[in-house]
């Protein structure tokens, strides 16, 4: 069996999907202490992934029925509910959910249309796009109802973006001119972590108003950073590289100022980096 892990609270439930053995079908789960049990399927799906879980056990996901239409959907105590669209629309998808229960997700607008980036209150919010950008989707969501997404151009070129309440959509660009990007994840500090081109980085709202090459971070030790996939209120940030050339996962843990070194101990998990964190506003 091939099963993916996407997503996971501080009670250590885990949600994902697994395929079947011959890979015609796959079906989202829930692991709570090596016990796995099937989310059930939305009438008229077919396959359905879990994709995010608060603290309170609320899981979310996508279901796809056989016409290959997504819907969002939302399970809590036993009951699986989907989430439906934006008006007009014929298609969403939830990508995460905080702990104050409010999704990140996208939804389009017409039938078969461009998916917009939209949050769910109960109702779903279209988040707009920004100028040049023809789609979008929100991918994380914050424990104060920050999100972080990543926007389409027509072009085929992309660019990672947080959204505030008060701000609406800011674009965050890329590593370099011309480059692409796309966030993953995103803090109640409005802390956004991803990959642009192949390389991780951090965009940090208060101080730096542009992206960091996380790889910056860490002295010459093998490492190659390439994907950052989530951060957290502490600042820690979970993410995929190489080491030596081989694939590892790694966690990046601040340490408060005055300290401003940068310590490195790999194992057998990934890499545990110690860095200058920044101050607070």
């Amino acid at each position: 069996m091939l099963a993916f892990g996407l997503g996971i609270n501080s009670s250590g439930v885990v949600v994902g999907y697994e395929y079947a053995s011959d890979f015609s079908a796959y079906r989202a789960f829930s692991s709570d202490g090596g016990v796995s049990t099937w989310i059930p399927l939305l009438s008229g799906g077919s396959n359905n992934t879990a994709t995010g879980i608060n603290n309170a056990g609320v899981i979310v996901g996508i279901s796809l029925a056989d016409a290959g239409v997504e819907t969002a959907f939302r399970y809590a105590s036993g009951t699986v509910s989907g989430l439906g669209t934006l008006a007009g629309g014929d298609s969403s998808r939830a990508n995460a959910i905080n702990t104050l229960g409010a999704i990140a997700g996208r939804s389009n607008t017409t039938t078969g249309g461009n998916p917009h980036p939209a949050l769910f209150y109960g109702s779903w919010v279209d988040l707009g796009l920004a100028s040049g950008y023809q789609s979008g989707e929100a991918s994380a969501i914050s424990s104060d109802g920050r999100a972080a997404g990543t926007l389409n151009a027509a072009s085929a070129g992309s660019v990672a973006f947080l959204w505030t309440s008060g701000g609406g959509i800011i674009t965050l660009g890329a590593l370099a001119p011309g480059g692409n990007s796309s966030a993953s994840g995103v803090n109640a500090a409005g802390d956004v972590v991803g990959t642009s081109d192949g390389t991780a980085f951090l965009y940090q709202s208060a101080d730096l108003q542009q992206l960091l090459d996380l790889n910056t971070l860490i002295p010459a030790s093998g490492w190659v950073l390439t994907s950052a996939n989530a951060i957290n209120d502490q600042g820690q940030i979970v993410g995929t590289g190489t080491l030596n050339g081989e694939q590892r996962a790694f966690l990046l843990n601040p340490v408060p100022e005055p300290s401003a070194g940068l310590l490195v101990c790999s194992g057998s998990l990934g890499l545990y980096l110690i860095r200058r964190r920044r101050s607070q506003a």
